[in-house]
């Protein structure tokens, strides 16, 4: 049996160095800590894609599973050669597609979903901050 209080504490830990990384950067402004924050984006996406992936093959949904194959290839690319104010927009994009995705087309139970859409908002409200510390600060 799957233990529950588990898997929701170490989802909720996954969520910290979002929040960290900002506050570190109100208290020491090095433009490296926006490059850790969006590389740590970069492997969440990653891996939240990957686990509707191995999902999604069950379902035969081919255009959906495409998407998720492509999601990290996609942010990596805009990691490379995006600026700052881009890569959080697409990050806010693809973290609620992948949300939708599994909240759509894979079942899950209504815990992980309501748990999930919790992480998705808390982390889309880290990209919003972050976008607003990137645009106040003319660093895009």
């Amino acid at each position: 049996m799957v233990n529950k209080k588990l898997i929701n504490t170490l989802s909720y830990l996954g969520l910290v160095p979002f929040y960290v990384i900002l506050i570190f950067y109100f208290f020491n402004k090095n433009f490296y800590l926006i490059d850790i924050f969006f590389y740590y984006s970069l492997v969440i996406i990653t891996f939240l894609s990957g686990c509707s992936w191995v999902r999604l093959i069950e379902t035969n949904k081919i255009s959906l599973i495409i998407v998720t194959i492509f999601t990290p290839i996609l942010n990596l690319v805009a990691e490379i050669f995006l600026s700052s104010y881009l890569k959080g927009v697409l990050y806010l994009i693809f973290y609620y597609l992948i949300f939708f995705i599994d909240k759509k087309y894979i079942t899950y139970s209504p815990d992980y979903i309501f748990m999930r859409r919790n992480l998705t908002y808390l982390v889309m409200l880290s990209q919003i901050i972050m976008l607003i510390v990137i645009y106040t600060n003319n660093l895009g």
